[in-house]
């Protein structure tokens, strides 16, 4: 029987190979059986629904004989739209809640626990935040952490481990197996809690007009990327966690005649000046909600 793989950008691709000496003589025999067989295998899998395009068959002949019958093996691939896919998908990387393994330079200043107590406040504030979006994926690490991460899932959500490799390496996997299933990706971290649902709102609704969407962080860096296709070119060559990590993605993304666009700026919370602004903030957040005052406040509101 054919073989069927979900593939990036929600496809389905079909690969067969028909034997040498194949009684398939004619280009619209062959189809008629590469579709029959691709239904059949497709209703196997529950994907009935799957509307085959004959409009994307391509086929590769490797060498003909002279009665036009194949001498040798081809290919034919098809492709055709999944039923799955949707808008967007919003990524959160988050770390496991470990004294000593969050908020690392916070703690050289504070202490472990008090940079845990610290991080598991951002978190609850941007969960809140989230809570009612759909399609969040909370990407976490180490790949022991699954069960510290449930928590904080909300209906509906996913959680999947990181892959290996830097900062880069790891946001690029995320973009690239979110893509299998949405038409956007946006990537967010846990330090930033000042951005709210709008922002993502925002990048989203860039992202219909723009390759690129970033979210500049008053350190140099960015608190939120976002696209619309695999672009691994602003992953590579990043100095991570310096000041010119926003800089030198622009820098990438010009270089690749990306067209970009940018949200509003924001400050992370890395350090303990940051962390102290924080509370005074989280002070003022918590006390609108307590009174029933809902609002997505910004940063030094």
């Amino acid at each position: 029987m054919p073989r069927i793989s979900i593939t990036k950008r929600n496809t389905v691709e079909e690969s067969v190979l028909f034997p040498e000496n194949s009684d398939t003589r004619t280009t619209a025999h062959r189809n008629k059986v590469l579709v029959r067989r691709c239904r059949n295998t497709l209703a196997l899998d529950g994907l009935a629904g799957v509307d085959l395009d004959l409009g994307s068959l391509t086929k590769k002949r490797r060498d003909y004989g002279a009665s036009g019958t194949a001498s040798k093996p081809f290919l034919i691939r098809l492709r055709a739209h999944h039923p799955q896919m949707h808008e967007c998908q919003l990524v959160v990387f988050v770390k496991a809640p470990r004294a000593g393994f969050v908020k690392t330079r916070l703690a050289e200043t504070v202490g472990t626990e008090t940079a845990l107590e610290a991080y598991l406040s951002l978190v609850e504030v941007l969960i809140g935040k989230l809570k009612d979006l759909p399609h969040v994926d909370l990407c976490f690490t180490p790949a022991d952490a699954l069960a510290e991460i449930k928590p904080w899932l909300q209906p509906g959500w996913t959680a999947t481990p990181q892959c290996d490799g830097d900062l880069g390496a790891r946001m690029q996997s995320a973009v690239e197996n979110g893509l299998n299933t949405a038409q956007r990706v946006v990537v967010i971290g846990s330090d930033c809690p000042y951005l709210d649902s709008r922002d993502i709102g925002e990048a989203k609704a860039a992202l219909e007009q723009h390759d690129l969407v970033l979210g500049p962080a008053t350190d140099g860096g960015y608190w939120l990327i976002g696209m619309k296709a695999p672009q691994p070119e602003v992953f590579r060559g990043i100095t991570w966690s310096s000041d010119s990590v926003l800089s030198d993605t622009l820098r990438i993304a010009r270089e690749n005649n990306l067209k970009i666009s940018e949200l509003r700026e924001l400050p992370d919370v890395d350090t303990v000046a940051d962390f102290i602004k924080f509370h005074e903030w989280h002070i003022l957040y918590r006390a609108k909600a307590d009174s029933g005052f809902h609002s997505e406040s910004s940063a030094g509101d």
